[in-house]
């Protein structure tokens, strides 16, 4: 391995020391005594001068091994701010990169390459580049300035050039191929520096699917004494595609061909030539392995590969996987010496194992089909949050769409089970072989699997401090592209994956960002479209907020119908990737289901719909508004057992946040009322023009809008910072207000300005709105606290039916039971039946038993008790006539004192 530059250096002993925790010894080589990540024990070495690799010295009982350019892959990312261009150094960076990235000697590349510049137009952005020429094809460059910046592309060809056909191929300074006895054909150009750096003659194809016809015959043309070619192409799935059409395509050009292959660990990073390199894995004895691995993985048929598996390693018996199905490899030993001595009387050759030929061993063997598909262990799962756990896999089958999906333990343990999954993933995929079979397929790939963390929902995950949906994840202002394995590898340590099928579409695609929606908000919406539009953004952070301060505020969106509320919700939700949710009705759903909607998401509005029938009677208030009080701080709304002998439970938070669409305002108790933010919707101002704006807003998608989540997430550190900073100060401006009583109120309505202001970072013609949706929100807080102050809608409502039906103060009242002037007694029954005969809208029993103890201008006293009653006792009523008592039983309530 190539020695350390010394600033990096410095920088790598510094976080090993950090995280390892490694003891300081003065003058020693070596780092020593670092806790190993895998055992926990303080076992852990690296060299103090070249620390690129760590191991664990219990090398028997764990074996971790760990290499700095993984553990800390932001250090190798941006090689010209530590490696600044000069006069004196034009190519400092790129010199940098092939020493400290790719563990070159610098000295044995001189002339090879040059360091250039690419400039993407789509994206605006640019990075120094490592260039090597094609001559005649152009060039190809690698990019070394943060290339996750472009997203896949982390390498470029030269514009209107093609490579087809053609290859790189190393100076003559490097290595001369012309007297070479082999070539080696790898896929990348540092590939194929790595194999001249180690003696190994080699040239890059630039890709897996290019085969170098002309270049190999430019370099030997007809007559020429040929090498033999070894394709050497990377371990992966992909590496591998094209190796047979290669090797079919060199044989028939009339070259001697074969394959040499890095064996890849299930689950780990993969090992290409130029990693092997840096990992002292290219000597004499990893060579041969390589080749071995590449003569299986061209063998024509099962019994070939078998009989070459077991020449490498002699065992009766065990399996093998051969064109996507699985075979078990089972050798006859009476037979195989039978079949041996026929071959030496024949060949007149002595007895040696080494030597037996492939045809001889297999007269002694058979090769079965035990598998009529590929099952291949990716990763295993695991909830971080409910400790489920599973396995995954990749099904593949001939002539079928591979399915990637998840096994549990019992499933991959029990033959019968195995087989039933199978059927059910693939038609016609089969496992036909024993427990012991599939103990040996499996088990010793299963030890070896990488885990991966699962969460239950989409949206940000603080346990990862990561947004985590279907197809993207962005963490600390960083954008992850799911892997082909389906997880997000957010550093070397964290996996992480969703398995949620909540239906959710997010871009990727910056430049498609549509930018006109704003104003369109605000011409078709007003102040209330800007203020909804605030709380949507400021749900993408609801978690952070609850995590600082505590609670995160419920909105309420309601109004006449045909007002807007469902097209500005159906927009506002496609913006932040949500194309076909509006949201749910909370009276149509049970309880446990209400509890599963609520964790579906994180950092994102879980709306609640009533609006589409009225508020009679009972059927109004099957849900009960109140169940939503403990949302407000993120705790649970259900707590379920968990199924074991134990005694645990399972209380899932609340990671989002609450949108209340419907006709009518919310009923429910002041502390409700108070956690709400309140707007209403009306028809007014509707207009042609507003019209044609609202079509344009309806005609944009989640994928033109939903970058908006990919902004907002990646702007995460200056938004909340910016919120932190303002929200007290806003919080403050509204207690001023002469009509603001309650603290509560004003942090939500706080906190609602705050977010309404960082959003401005994240899309800036929101500042040109910036006053307008502050004085919507002072209207909304002024508003708000009067209805705090005010009776439950079915209180006011009865009482002021009781005194229409009552009668004036000056005649002999027919409700009021009461012989103190000071008090009301009221039956509840005989209020309903004299209501009923007017009024239809009345509420029950129960329902007053609920809100009549809250009623406020009319303070409640007492229920239930008999009280002595003037109208009863001089028969004033005829449903009094005839009857003997003159008590009555009542609810009773101070007068107002205006009364």
């Amino acid at each position: 391995m190539s020695e350390m530059d010394a600033s990096l250096h410095r920088d790598i002993t510094g976080r090993l020391e950090q995280e390892f925790g490694f003891k300081a010894r003065p003058g020693s080589k070596w780092l020593q005594e670092g806790k190993c990540p895998a055992c926990g024990k303080k076992e852990v070495w690296a060299s103090a001068e070249s620390p690129w690799k760590l191991w664990c010295g219990r090398k028997s009982k764990c074996g971790w091994e760990g290499y700095v350019k993984e553990l800390y892959d932001d250090l190798f990312q941006s090689w010209s701010d530590r490696y600044p261009q000069t006069l004196e150094s034009p190519q400092a960076a790129a010199d940098a990169y092939l020493v400290n990235m790719r563990g070159f000697e610098i000295g044995r590349l001189n002339g090879c390459y040059t360091q250039d510049y690419y400039h993407n137009r789509d994206l605006g952005i640019g990075s120094a580049t490592v260039r090597f020429d094609l001559p005649g094809r152009g060039y190809w460059e690698r990019i070394i300035d943060r290339p996750h910046r472009f997203g896949k592309q982390k390498a470029h060809f030269q514009y209107g050039k093609s490579y087809r056909g053609y290859a790189w191929v190393p100076p003559a300074a490097l290595i001369d191929v012309l007297q070479a006895a082999e070539i080696w054909i790898t896929e990348g150009i540092f590939d194929a520096i790595a194999l001249c750096l180690n003696g190994i003659a080699a040239i890059s194809a630039i890709s897996n699917h290019n085969y170098p016809r002309h270049t190999l015959a430019q370099l030997f043309p007809e007559g020429a004494k040929r090498p033999k070619l070894v394709w050497a192409p990377d371990g992966d799935r992909g590496g591998r595609e094209y190796l047979d059409e290669h090797l079919r395509l060199s044989h028939a050009d009339g070259w001697h061909a074969t394959a040499a292959i890095i064996p890849q660990l299930p689950g780990a990073k993969k090992v290409d030539w130029n990693d092997a390199h840096q990992r002292g894995r290219l000597t004499d004895t990893h060579i041969t392995d390589y080749r071995h691995e590449g003569r299986i993985s061209v063998a024509p048929t099962a019994m070939d590969k078998a009989c070459r598996m077991y020449k490498r390693d002699p065992q009766n018996t065990f399996p093998l996987d051969f064109g996507d199905c699985v075979y078990w490899f089972e050798l006859n030993e009476q037979r195989l010496e039978k079949a041996k001595q026929a071959f030496r009387d024949k060949e007149a050759e002595e007895d040696s194992d080494d030597d037996v030929p492939e045809d001889v061993l297999k007269q002694a063997c058979t090769v079965a089909k035990i598998a009529t598909c590929l099952p291949e262990p990716l990763y295993f799962q695991r909830s971080a949050i409910t400790d489920d756990s599973q396995y995954f896999f990749n099904i593949k089958m001939a002539r079928k769409r591979p399915v990637k999906s998840a096994f549990t333990a019992e499933q991959v343990a029990t033959p019968a089970q195995f087989d039933i999954r199978l059927l059910s993933l693939l038609s016609g995929a089969r496992w036909k072989g024993s427990k012991e079979k599939l103990s040996r397929t499996f088990d010793d790939r299963l030890e070896r699997l990488k885990e991966v963390d699962t969460i239950d929902f989409i949206g940000y995950t603080r346990e990862f401090r990561a947004y985590v949906f279907g197809n993207v994840a962005i963490r600390d202002g960083r954008v992850f592209e799911v892997n082909d394995e389906e997880y997000f590898e957010l550093d070397k340590k964290t996996n992480v994956k969703t398995t949620s099928s909540v239906p959710h579409t997010i871009s990727l695609d910056a430049n498609s960002f549509n930018q006109d929606w704003p104003r369109l908000v605000r011409d078709v919406y007003g102040g209330k479209g800007l203020v909804a539009l605030a709380f949507w953004f400021g749900s993408l952070y609801a978690e952070q907020v609850r995590a600082s301060q505590e609670s995160f505020p419920f909105f309420e969106m309601v109004g006449e119908a045909g007002s807007g509320k469902t097209s500005l919700v159906t927009f506002l939700n496609r913006l932040t990737g949500r194309p076909t949710y509006e949201g749910f009705d909370p009276s149509k759903s049970t309880a446990a289901g209400r509890a599963r909607t609520f964790v579906q998401v994180a950092n994102l509005p879980v709306v609640l719909m009533e609006g589409d029938r009225g508020d009679e009677g009972a059927k109004a208030l099957k849900f009960d508004y109140n169940e939503l009080k403990s949302l407000y701080n993120g705790r649970s709304t259900r707590t379920t057992g968990v199924k074991n002998a134990g005694n645990e439970t399972h209380e899932p938070p609340f990671r989002g946040s609450i949108v209340i669409e419907q006709n009518r305002p919310v009923k429910a108790d002041d502390a409700v009322m108070q956690r709400i933010c309140h707007v209403f919707m009306t028809r007014e101002g509707h207009t042609p023009d507003g019209k044609k704006k609202s079509d344009q807003l309806n005609a944009m998608g989640a994928d033109v809008l939903s970058y908006f989540v990919v902004a907002a997430a990646k702007a995460e550190a200056q938004v909340l910072e910016r919120f932190e900073a303002r929200m007290p100060v806003y919080e403050a401006e509204l207690m001023a207000i002469e009509e603001v009583k309650s603290i509560r109120l004003a942090k939500n309505h706080g906190q609602l300005m705050a977010m309404a202001e960082a959003m401005e970072i994240v899309v800036p013609a929101m500042a040109d709105f910036r006053e307008e949706t502050y004085a919507q929100i002072k209207r909304m807080i002024v508003e708000r606290e009067a209805v705090i102050g005010s009776d439950h809608p079915i209180v006011r409502n009865f009482w002021e039916r009781f005194y229409e039906l009552n009668g004036s103060n000056n005649l002999m009242p027919y409700l009021n039971h009461s012989a103190d002037k000071g008090q009301i007694a009221v039956n509840l029954n005989e209020w309903l039946e004299r209501a009923g005969e007017r009024w239809r809208d009345l509420p029950t029993l129960s329902e007053l038993h609920e809100h009549l103890p809250t009623s406020k201008v009319h303070k409640f006293i007492e229920a239930n008790r008999s009280v002595y009653s003037p109208i009863r006792a001089k028969g004033e009523t005829a449903a009094t006539e005839g009857k003997k008592s003159s008590n009555v039983r009542c609810w009773i309530f101070k007068k107002p004192t205006t009364e």
